[in-house]
């Protein structure tokens, strides 16, 4: 069932928990471990099919359509995969890379051997080119991740991006902050944050948005992203002074004039990669940044945190698959193995980014903790999505030009 959302839904935090395992310690050694479960969770759920099978008899063929993904025969189950299923498919994912594609090839390769696929990791999904696939008849990627714009579009679900068959992915335990669409599956939370350096502040109270904007008691370089307006207007207006639940529709003006008063302490990065070399090169006191780029850093001992009094924004990413693609049904095994309990715990570890399986056990880290967005010590903020979807290509004309000025 597609879950629809109100405007300026605020989160529903669940309490913090003590939890089994730490996620972000140990980080490489635990993917091995995971898939061993999962493979056993496979052939357990095969031996029993394989059971059922021999001591039924006279029973109707089913209907191909009515197959669930993967070959099963039964209900999916999120984090299960059918052995040989897809044998000899190419099986071509396009992501974002960094830390976060990491653990997609990890997780993504290992369903790969299981259903006899050859994985081919790409990368990045840019809209563009999704689009040259499609309407050049020539798709070559089988599952990409989408921006929450592009997923939630109606007019480019089912022409740019096939619609998802919910009888061939388990979605049962998907967290409630991040809904099923009808044309996508959420795949990752995550949070526009302020990051800053402790050192830079220190003996100074946690940063807001408000300080963020304040060089003159607060100086240094700032760094926010120069692809998209999304987020970063509205922490414009929220840095000066506008309440969350007045946000939307967006004054952009006033957005765009906050941040010309400190146009001069201003850096632009491109990437996620670029915007972490700027913080532990200390080109920059405070950063408008992906939450798991933060996380990378104080992982590795840097002096740097989110601040828990400026509300991060949140948005969600998405599995799409591309319209007209060769393997739809591989594409929709894959998310679904993906959810798995124990492929998330892996993606948790991996990332500190938030779990889309409710049942996974996990016990974040510190450095997990001091980024895990969805903590109700943040207050994070989901933006209007329908808001985006109808004025995200304006306003990304006018925030580039702003940009290049």
């Amino acid at each position: 069932m597609v879950r629809t959302r109100q405007p300026n839904d605020r989160l529903v935090a669940r309490p913090r928990q003590r939890r089994r395992r730490r996620a972000g310690t140990q980080r490489r050694g635990r993917s091995l471990m995971v898939m061993k479960k999962a493979r056993s969770a496979v052939a357990l759920g095969v031996g029993a099919a394989l059971m059922l099978a021999a001591c039924a008899s006279g029973a109707a063929e089913d209907k191909a359509d009515d197959q669930p993904a993967g070959g099963s025969t039964g209900p999916v189950v999120a984090g299960e995969a059918t052995p040989d299923a897809f044998k000899g498919s190419k099986f071509a994912f396009s992501g974002h890379g960094g830390t976060s594609q990491e653990a997609q090839d990890a997780i993504l390769k290992d369903f790969a051997e299981i259903v006899g696929a050859n994985y081919a990791p790409d990368g990045p999904p840019e809209l563009a080119k999704i689009q040259a696939q499609v309407e050049s008849g020539q798709v070559s990627w089988d599952l990409v991740v989408l921006s929450d714009v592009v997923a939630n579009d109606p007019e480019l679900c089912g022409t740019l991006v096939e619609k998802i068959d919910t009888s061939k992915i388990d979605t049962s335990n998907l967290p409630e902050v991040a809904p099923l669409v009808e044309c996508g599956v959420p795949m990752n939370a995550n949070g526009w944050s302020l990051a800053y350096n402790t050192e830079a502040f220190a003996g100074a109270d946690d940063m807001t948005w408000e300080r963020f904007f304040d060089t003159e008691n607060y100086p240094g370089k700032r760094a926010i992203y120069s692809a998209i307006p999304q987020l970063q207007l509205e922490i414009g207006l929220l840095g000066d002074g506008v309440a969350v639940d007045d946000l939307y529709p967006l004054d952009v003006d006033r957005a765009l004039a906050k941040y010309d008063s400190i146009r001069d302490d201003l850096l632009f990065y491109t990437t996620g990669s670029e915007s972490q070399q700027m913080m532990e090169s200390d080109q920059i006191v405070a950063c408008l940044c992906w939450s798991g780029r933060v996380y990378t850093i104080i992982d590795n001992g840097g002096q740097w945190a989110l601040s828990d009094e400026a509300p991060p924004q949140l948005r969600i990413d998405y599995w799409g698959i591309p319209k007209g693609g060769k393997n739809v049904d591989l594409a929709h095994a894959a998310i679904n193995y993906f959810l798995g309990k124990e492929q998330q715990e892996l993606w948790q570890t991996e990332t500190a980014y938030p779990s889309m399986n409710r049942e996974t056990d996990v016990e974040l880290s510190e450095a997990a903790d001091a980024v895990n967005v969805l903590d109700e010590r943040f207050n994070a903020n989901r933006v209007d999505i329908d808001f985006w979807v109808e004025n995200q290509a304006t306003l990304t004309d006018r925030w580039t030009t702003w940009v290049s000025q």
